[in-house]
């Protein structure tokens, strides 16, 4: 009796802990800064889809990275179950693009600091159908020195579901 009490007080708290859970997470570290990428688990087809991007400097001495207009200096890439590049949507083809003529800034992450970045792929990319699909983040850093280096977080998968078809 006191087993199964325990099994079912063990079974509510993992259950519990689950529902908390609303995001993947996927990381890459190099020269002390880590790349993370946080995916939603409930994504739904056709709605707006949110990731979200933290760099961390874990080192001693201040990073640099370029930021631009569009996709603040990241460069991401989807594709799909097929490894097919996905479309990019009307809205993004219309303004241009990630292309040259967005401001483009330099900024500093100093040791300790952590930069977070919303973005919604949806905007992007044409995410209105439901499967599986695998995004690319990579990031260039000291951008105007000899010690450049990037850092790509590859093959994180986005499960993107159908809508549901109950009334609300």
């Amino acid at each position: 009796m006191k087993l199964c009490f325990a099994l079912a007080l063990v079974f509510t708290v993992f259950s519990a802990l689950s529902e908390e859970i609303t995001s993947s997470e996927f990381k890459e570290r190099k020269n002390d800064i880590e790349l993370k990428v946080e995916i939603p688990r409930k994504a739904i087809a056709g709605t707006e889809i949110k990731i979200r991007l933290l760099m961390t400097n874990k080192g001693k001495e201040v990073v640099t990275y370029g930021e631009s207009t569009e996709l603040r200096g990241f460069d991401i890439k989807l594709v799909d179950n097929d490894y097919s590049p996905v479309s990019t949507t009307k809205y993004w083809d219309a303004i241009g693009g990630n292309s040259a003529n967005s401001r483009y800034v330099i900024r500093e992450l100093a040791p300790g600091a952590t930069k977070i970045v919303d973005f919604n792929i949806s905007r992007v990319f044409d995410v209105t159908v439901a499967g599986d699909y695998f995004l690319t983040v990579s990031r260039m850093f000291n951008v105007l020195t000899k010690n450049k280096f990037s850092i790509e977080v590859s093959k994180a998968k986005v499960v993107i579901n159908e809508p549901s078809m109950e009334s609300k």
